[in-house]
């Protein structure tokens, strides 16, 4: 199976890169959706890509793919296809090593 990568799928740029993940947290503390740090990107605008991403997904009628990504993009796919969850508990949700979850696109 070919390997595509797709920038829209990485792992938000938190500005934070090989330091402690708790170090992001204090410094985003205040306004965790649309706090920027140290040249990072906020969790809105994150959301932004992975559902541009979505919109592309749309487009793949007929296909069965498999996406791997990162926590805070699970989080955004969580919301889309579950439904009912708002961008202030985006963080709330937790997904653990490995977890996987299936989701159907209708593309008629």
């Amino acid at each position: 199976m070919p390997i595509e990568v797709y920038s829209d799928l990485a792992d938000i740029r938190s500005g934070f890169e090989d330091k402690p993940v708790s170090d992001y947290f204090a410094a985003i503390v205040h306004d965790p959706l649309r706090k920027r740090v140290n040249g990072s990107e906020s969790l809105l605008y994150q959301k932004l890509r992975v559902l541009r991403f979505i919109d592309w997904l749309k487009g793949q009628k007929n296909k069965i793919l498999l996406v791997v990504a990162h926590e805070e993009t699970m989080r955004v796919f969580i919301a889309y296809f579950e439904g009912g969850i708002e961008d202030d508990q985006l963080r709330k949700i937790h997904i653990g090593n490995c977890e996987y979850r299936h989701y159907m696109l209708n593309c008629t």
